[in-house]
């Protein structure tokens, strides 16, 4: 579907085991803060990677998935609220 629409496709999977199965690391002072570390991190980077080497257009990401919780504000890629994290 991405190749007939033109749009990149991420699929980050977990790999840190929480005692409640895998799942990104939310809860730790690191994925707290925007440009923290951890694993939202690790996602702002996967999507930059594909901004740089695929012509990723970077006023069109989105992001989906699930959870038990939402992310906290300061990890997600918001629109214009703020510049993403290196």
């Amino acid at each position: 579907m991405a190749d007939r629409y033109g749009f990149l496709v991420g699929y980050p999977s977990a790999q840190q085991e929480a005692g409640f199965g895998k799942c990104f690391d939310t809860w730790s002072d690191a994925a707290k803060h925007r440009g923290g570390g951890s694993d939202p991190v690790s996602i702002v980077s996967m999507v930059t990677y594909a901004e740089q080497h695929y012509g990723g257009d970077p006023s069109r990401v989105f992001a989906t998935g699930s959870s038990v919780s939402p992310a906290p504000p300061a990890t997600r890629r918001g629109p214009a609220s703020a510049p993403a994290a290196p």
